[in-house]
């Protein structure tokens, strides 16, 4: 399994990450169980030992050894169980922080959109105001600029297809 994280600008955290913890989350589940079933099993044992032992009158030296390898069987299976147990929490709580980190990793990505998407309308905003600035400037210009012209024109040059063909200017001929 590799490091959750390598550095502090990088995280390495991915859903493969995860899949990884499930996959061992997946083999630990299963162990609790079947080590409850065995010391269930083991308990069994011991008190068919004792009732052999009761029935029969076995030597008090067999019957101890057989108990103490039963019982240091059952201490054995006890202590694989703690650790599987122990296994399983620390699973899921594995998987929970490779949630968080790719939650919080989704949450600085939403906040870096976010951050852009204010710079972009704040453009925007600046350009809508450049360009009202434009227009307004231009509605006041180009009535006056027309009125400028046509008072320097004289009134004897009027514009007509007459005057202006092929692009070449034509005087009038009564000039």
């Amino acid at each position: 399994m590799k490091p959750a994280c390598y550095s502090l600008d990088r995280s390495v955290v991915t859903y493969d990450t995860l899949k990884e913890v499930r996959e061992v989350e997946k083999r630990v589940l299963p162990v609790d169980p079947l080590l409850g079933a065995l010391e269930s099993i083991i308990d069994d044992i011991q008190e068919a030992n004792r009732t052999f032992n009761n029935a029969n009158d076995l030597k008090d030296s067999l019957y101890k050894g057989i108990s103490m390898v039963l019982s240091d069987s059952r201490k054995e299976v006890s202590s694989y169980r703690m650790q599987a147990s122990y296994l399983h929490r620390r699973s899921q709580s594995t998987a929970q922080s490779v949630l968080d980190s790719l939650n919080l990793s989704f949450q600085k990505l939403a906040q870096d959109q976010n951050k852009n998407t204010f710079v972009m309308a704040a453009s925007a905003r600046e350009d809508s105001i450049a360009i009202r600035a434009i227009t307004l400037v231009t509605s006041f210009y180009l009535p006056f600029s027309f009125v400028a012209v046509r008072a320097a024109l004289p009134n004897s040059l009027p514009i007509t297809p007459n005057n202006c063909t092929d692009n070449v200017w034509h005087e009038p001929s009564g000039l």
